[in-house]
């Protein structure tokens, strides 16, 4: 069954274009909970998680479309955003570059740093079906 999509206001966003790390909570195979550090991007009203194929978060996703994520401001603990959502979508095509545009944001560098030959991003895109902000 599918969740309503509840769309993402002003606060939301602006928050989610900011360089702050966000958790991505994704289902293991036994139900429990596996929560990563990442970096965060909105387009369109869709989250994005940009990942690795081979990664667990990715695999969890791809088995388990229900996901989370939660944005904490680090120098302000009481502006949150946190979300709860389905993943639409596993966007290969594009996923180089967009993880370079995230490396610019979060380090100020032009290149991905940490990339390795042979290795597949993606795009995880995330649709949202709820959301809370605070302060509201």
């Amino acid at each position: 069954m599918k969740s309503d999509v509840v769309e993402l206001g002003d606060k939301a966003r602006e928050m989610l274009r900011e360089p702050v790390v966000a958790t991505f909570a994704t289902v293991e195979p036994d139900g429990s909970l596996h929560l990563t550090p990442t970096w965060i991007d909105v387009e369109d009203g869709t989250v994005i998680v940009n990942s690795l194929q081979s990664r667990r978060k990715t695999l969890n996703a791809r088995r388990n479309p229900h996901v989370g994520v939660c944005v904490i401001d680090p120098t302000n603990p009481f502006r949150v955003v946190s979300i709860e959502g389905e993943v639409t979508d596993f966007v290969e095509d594009g996923a180089e570059a967009h993880i370079d545009a995230l490396t610019q944001r979060y380090l100020g560098l032009d290149k991905h740093p940490f990339a390795h030959d042979g290795e597949v991003r993606v795009m995880i895109r995330i649709r949202p079906t709820k959301i809370l902000v605070q302060p509201r």
